[in-house]
Order: structure tokens, then C-alpha cells, then sequence
């Protein structure tokens, strides 16, 4: 049977027409998708964009709590985690090797260290942490209004497994020059900032390691192999869930973020 050709012009039609329509969608789905890559923040809304970064996962580890964005393909990644090149702009992205325009820094979030405030007025029988005491009120912790950032009180008490276990991993990376720090840093400055723990604790519980008579010579901007990147972030993430008081998890976890970001915040879009 021979199909009428008016008929037939219909079928065509409406063949061609769906194939137009299917096409538009999947490039409106990779427009959609670009769109992400480049800004993921639309994926959670304005607010939680701008301040949700422990939301991000970073592309390297698999862990939240990202501190960088790359431009044009969109990669976020921890400081840690972010390999630079040496003495010259970086061109494409270091992980999946698209071409970049620079780093974009995340804003640093207070929302969970504000929650843990809020948690422990309303309940004043939370856990206060192991082998910590904590000083009550405002003087546990405060803003700083020059930089705009909750300061506290130096870590003191016993060491947990899981901090020693992080304290060491850090010596390890201070020592093969993968991490972002300043050259010349002394190892016990350096643990000290970063663990926020008093030089004497230190001094202590790394007597043998002669922490003062070390300094940093920089092998490479971050972690170089992908597995240890990542067994280093369950370390560090090993160390925030040990610590039994949310307001001192909250503050510690805000505070090695914000030393974590010193490091690579140069090279990062103003």
C-alpha cells in the first residue's frame, strides 16, 4: 500500500519536528549542566551558595568542606588537595585539565559554628568534650571584628587516637613538602596554628620529634597522590567526629578551614 504524499509530508514532519524538540532539550540539559559545572551554588540555592561550601564535595578526596572553585570547569577542591604550578599562571584546571581562568575562593561559613552556639544555650548538658575544659559564655569564644572570624582559646588536655593520628599525617606531609605552607615555616609553629593546640601540649606529646628545629621546603602545592588525599581528609574528618562537644568540633573545624585557605588564597580571584 503506497502511503498518500500528503500523509507521508505529515509523518516527516512530526518526525522531524520531535528530533528538533529532543535535540533542544539535550542541549538545554548541557547547557544546564555547563551551567552547574562552572557554579555549582545554583544546585543549592543562593544563601547555601554562598555559604555552604562544607556542602561541596571536593573533587579529588570525595570530601565536604571544599575551600576553592576552579573557573570554567568548575572543580572544587580543598587547599590541600589543589596542585598549582610552579612560577607560572595556572592555564587549564589541575585535576581535569580544561582550560581555567584562575581559583575562586569560598566565603567561610558560620553556620555551623553559629548552630553549635544555639545547641549549647539550649542545652547546657551536652557533652563538653574529652579531657577539655571549656570556659563558659564569651570567653569560650568570640568574633574578632578585624577579621571578621570566631577566635578561642588555645586546645589544651589529653590526646585522642584520632588527633594523634592527624598530628602525625601532618608532620609526614610537612616533611615530603605537600602541603600549602609557607617556606621557611617552623613544624611547631605550623602544628600549632593548624591543630590550635598550646606549644607546651605539643612540646609534650612530640618530644622526640624535634619540632622546632624544622622547616618547610615546598615539593609541591598539595597532596600529590589521589589515594593519600583521600586518607588524609577520613583522617582529618576521623579527628572532627572524635570530639565530642559540637560548639569545639564546630570551632576547630572552622579554624583549620580558615589555615588551610591561608596558603592558597594568593592565588585566588580577589
Amino acid at each position: 500500500t503506497t502511503t498518500h504524499p500528503s500523509i507521508q509530508y505529515i509523518i516527516n514532519h512530526k518526525s522531524i519536528k520531535q528530533q528538533h524538540t529532543t535535540t533542544t532539550t539535550m542541549d538545554a540539559v548541557d547547557f544546564e549542566l555547563s551551567s552547574l559545572a562552572s557554579n555549582p551554588s545554583h544546585m543549592f540555592g543562593g544563601n547555601i551558595a554562598m555559604n555552604g561550601d562544607e556542602y561541596v564535595r571536593c573533587t579529588r578526596c570525595g570530601f565536604g568542606g571544599c575551600d576553592v572553585r576552579v573557573s570554567g570547569c568548575g572543580c572544587t577542591l580543598h587547599a590541600r588537595c589543589m596542585l598549582l604550578p610552579k612560577g607560572q599562571p595556572m592555564a587549564a584546571c589541575p585535576t581535569c585539565r580544561r582550560p581555567s581562568s584562575g581559583l575562586v575562593l569560598f566565603p567561610m561559613s558560620f553556620r555551623e559554628i553559629d548552630e553549635a552556639k544555639r545547641t549549647s544555650v539550649a542545652l547546657p548538658n551536652a557533652p563538653k568534650g574529652r579531657g577539655r575544659k571549656r570556659k563558659s559564655g564569651s570567653e569560650a569564644s568570640a568574633i574578632d571584628e578585624k577579621v571578621g572570624a570566631y577566635v578561642s582559646e588555645r586546645r589544651t588536655g589529653r590526646w585522642t587516637q584520632e588527633e594523634t593520628a592527624l598530628c602525625e599525617k601532618l608532620i609526614n606531609k610537612f616533611q615530603t613538602g605537600e602541603l600549602p605552607v609557607t617556606g621557611g615555616m617552623k613544624l611547631n609553629e605550623f602544628l600549632g596554628n593548624m591543630l590550635k593546640s598550646k606549644q607546651s601540649r605539643l612540646t609534650k606529646k612530640m618530644k622526640n620529634a624535634k619540632l622546632s628545629s624544622k622547616t618547610y621546603n615546598a615539593a609541591a602545592g598539595g597532596i600529590l597522590d589521589d589515594i593519600e588525599a583521600r586518607e588524609f581528609s577520613e583522617i582529618e574528618d576521623c579527628f572532627f567526629q572524635a570530639i565530642q562537644c559540637h560548639q569545639e568540633r564546630a570551632e576547630i573545624k572552622f579554624h583549620m578551614q580558615r589555615e588551610w585557605r591561608g596558603g592558597v588564597s594568593p592565588n585566588c580571584a580577589p
